[in-house]
């Protein structure tokens, strides 16, 4: 995810947003996803003035699907419980695009029109009855479930994405409301580069160009297998998708599964937007996601192990829980959240 040569002509003699100089992204090109779990979300909507300034650089808000789905009840910021504090018409209200992230080809759904799309439905009729509208989704690797557990040629997945894409734009439901843009979401390195162009290919030829691919970087896996190039990888990937005219976001996560702080996380974070500013400078997205678990203090390191722990009452309620890291306040030296790191990350761009 041929380099050498290709990194070396590209950085020498190809002139593309590489060799601009770092500007501050758009609000509509940064993206707020927060852990599923975090006890303190649904204070992003009761006390929005402790995150008044990342908020004015976020354009996008994604929800999880458990968080669109009113059948599921039984989980911290729920649907009904975001609706309570009216969550979806506040960001209406603000001015922030709802995305939702959507399985389109799963492994429960390997043709991609069987189940996918009307569950991509209903979470659009369940925003609309919250006061707001889905506009943006994000699908789930596709590429991924359909190579592995579909066990599809990348060709097929690709034509098997853009069923599902047209199934739910055919919609009724999706008729009445604002046109839906749709992107993708895929892993690297675990999916080299010359596979990711090929499926960005593919999409196109099936007559599906997504409106943005957004990269899930495996850090770890990179800090352990240190001769994978990656600087020439995503300059690689960059200038691709911007001929293309497709945006390349990145994921800015910790990469490490599971941590004991927020501390630890915001680390990490860092050190990869410092590694992609060194590579390509700001990308065309920033998308501050998390989903990973709280392992008890007692871990100090990232490894399955942790996860065998049991949390103790020196931990916090919502320790072996998807929360990390927490959410507010966006202006406190002393607390490492994601309101946060989307200043401090965006500062580093080159933004306020």
């Amino acid at each position: 995810m041929v380099r050498a040569l290709i990194a070396l002509a590209f950085v020498a003699g190809i002139s593309c947003p590489l060799a601009a100089p770092a500007i501050a992204l758009e609000r509509q090109n940064v993206w707020l996803a927060p852990d599923a779990y975090t006890p303190d979300m649904l204070d992003l909507f009761r006390r929005p003035e402790l995150w008044a300034r990342a908020r004015e650089r976020v354009g996008v808000f994604k929800f999880a699907p458990p968080q669109v789905d009113p059948g599921i009840n039984a989980v911290r910021n729920s649907y009904a419980a975001l609706k309570g504090v009216d969550a979806f018409a506040a960001l209406r209200q603000w001015g922030v695009k709802i995305a939702t992230e959507e399985g389109a080809v799963k492994e429960w759904d390997c043709t991609g029109t069987a189940h996918a799309p009307q569950a991509t439905i209903s979470h659009l009729v369940n925003i609309t009855a919250a006061g707001a509208a889905l506009q943006i989704v994000a699908m789930d690797e596709p590429l991924v479930s359909g190579r592995g557990p579909c066990a599809l040629p990348v060709g097929e997945v690709a034509k098997r994405t853009a069923g599902y894409v047209a199934a739910v734009k055919s919609s009724k439901e999706a008729a009445a409301g604002q046109a839906l843009e749709f992107g993708d979401i895929e892993p690297y390195p675990s999916i080299p580069v010359p596979v990711l162009i090929e499926w960005a290919k593919a999409l196109e030829a099936h007559g599906f160009k997504p409106a943005f691919l957004h990269l899930d970087i495996n850090v770890h896996y990179l800090d352990v297998h240190p001769e994978i190039p990656f600087t020439a990888d995503l300059r690689n990937l960059t200038r691709f998708f911007h001929d293309a005219g497709i945006p390349l976001g990145i994921i800015f996560w910790s990469g490490y599964d599971l941590l004991n702080s927020d501390r630890a996380y915001y680390g990490h974070v860092m050190e990869l937007a410092k590694r992609v500013n060194a590579a390509i400078g700001p990308p065309e997205q920033a998308v501050f996601q998390s989903w990973v678990t709280r392992s008890p203090i007692g871990c100090s390191v990232s490894e399955p192990s942790c996860a065998k722990q049991p949390c103790s009452p020196a931990d916090p309620p919502y320790c072996g829980e998807k929360s990390i890291p927490l959410n507010l306040p966006d202006n406190d030296p002393a607390a490492f959240t994601q309101t946060r790191l989307v200043r401090d990350v965006l500062a580093l761009f080159g933004g306020r």
